[in-house]
This record gives structure tokens, sequence and C-alpha cells, in this order.
């Protein structure tokens, strides 16, 4: 149980604007695809949005907390969907207004959640392995 606790520490530590980027817009944006698996663009971001913010979870337990290596599955499954998504808008003439508003949408969110990841994929890799709330303490579970 101390591990929720520190992870829920650290969560609450991000500065709020941070906080309300992810957790208001950002996660429920990737995970929105669940409700538009009727559309190929639900279906992509359902797959690879959410696995981009799945996969931060054992990391995040791993960790301890939140950490700037969290944005290394952005990167990873987010590049591509931007790909698959930029694709389908350009090859399907006959996609409907509300499926085209939605993959704009998730571009929009998703780059500029790129940007961030971009940055903090840097700092994590010049060093910045800190834990958010947790800045130069040692992990301990």
């Amino acid at each position: 149980m101390n591990w929720i606790i520190r992870i829920l520490k650290s969560c609450f530590a991000l500065p709020k604007w941070v906080f309300m980027w992810i957790f208001l817009i950002l996660v429920p944006a990737n995970f929105s695809g669940i409700f538009f698996l009727q559309y190929e663009t639900g279906f992509w971001v359902a797959t690879l949005g959410a696995i981009g913010i799945l996969v931060n979870i054992p990391i995040m337990f791993l960790n301890g907390g939140l950490s700037k290596v969290m944005a290394f599955p952005h990167l990873i499954f987010w590049i591509p969907l931007h790909f698959i998504l930029v694709n389908h808008w350009f090859n399907t003439p006959d996609m409907n207004g509300f499926e085209q508003g939605y993959l704009i949408f998730i571009l929009v969110i998703n780059t500029i959640s790129l940007l961030f990841d971009v940055n903090d994929a840097n700092e994590w890799r010049r060093g910045n392995r800190d834990v958010v709330g947790f800045e130069g303490a040692p992990i301990k579970l």
C-alpha cells in the first residue's frame, strides 16, 4: 500500500496545470477511442493512444512515482499513431465530419504532449532521473 500513497503524492506534487493537462485532457483523450471503435480513427486511438499510457503504469510503479522516463512510451506509440492518423486523413476522402474533427482533436492533443515528451526524454537522457515530489531522494518502495 505504501507504493500507492507514494504514487498519489507524486501525482499531486505536479504543478496544477500539468496535473489538469494529464488527468483531464491527455488521458481521457487517449482512452476515448474505446467509444469510437466504429471509426478507424477510434480504433487507432484506442490501440496506440491507450497503449502509450498503459505502458507507463509499470514504469510508474517501478519508479515509485512520475518521472521523465515516462515520456518514452509516448514517443514510441504516439509518433506512429500520428503517421497513421495523418495518412488516414489524407487517404479517406469520404471521412465524415465527426471522425475528421475527432482525428484533428487527437492530433492536436498528442502533438502538444509529444512536444513536452521530447523535452522530458532529453532531460531524462541528460541525467534528470528524479521522481516528481521526491526530487533528490532515492527511491524507497
